[in-house]
């Protein structure tokens, strides 16, 4: 059994070390701890970018977005200057009709939904490529169990 409070500690200290994307810091933390954390690595993710968070904040709201509990660009980009400087922003981040969607900002939390996304470094262009991404991805399963969403992927041949 794995001591979490340590390795959620480890988990900020990696991402306050530029660690912030998602693949490289939970290599990280695999090395570290071994592959048994693997099945709890979303956990400890969330639990790690929420802490620190709320340590800068006072925000003490758990419910990641996609690009914060990812460390994606555009996220950074969008937080650092209340913006979208890339001229080819991830369509999760920008303003659109899944705001408030499992208490998510913009599609923050419902990104599944949304096509071209750029999850895990790809760009998903049409719904079987979402389905294949989102069903094997850490934070859809997270914010499928914090809300209680079952197959949603199975129940959608597109997007709404």
């Amino acid at each position: 059994m794995n001591n979490y409070k340590e390795i959620v500690i480890r988990g900020i200290f990696y991402l306050k070390n530029g660690f912030t994307d998602f693949d490289n810091w939970s290599k990280k933390i695999i090395e570290d701890f071994g592959k048994d954390i693997q099945s709890d690595i979303r956990y400890v993710r969330k639990w790690s970018v929420a802490i620190m968070e709320a340590s800068l904040t006072k925000d003490y709201e758990i419910k990641l977005n996609c690009w914060e509990f990812m460390g994606c660009k555009f996220g950074r980009y969008f937080k650092e200057n209340n913006c979208y400087k890339d001229s080819d922003p991830c369509p999760a981040i920008l303003p659109n009709n899944y705001n408030g969607i499992n208490d998510g900002l913009n599609a923050g939390r419902s990104c599944w939904l949304v096509l071209n996304t750029r999850c895990y470094g790809n760009i998903q262009n049409n719904f079987t490529e979402k389905i294949e991404t989102c069903s094997n991805c850490d934070f859809y399963k997270l914010v499928s169990e914090e809300e209680g969403i079952k197959s949603e992927l199975s129940r959608f041949s597109s997007p709404l």
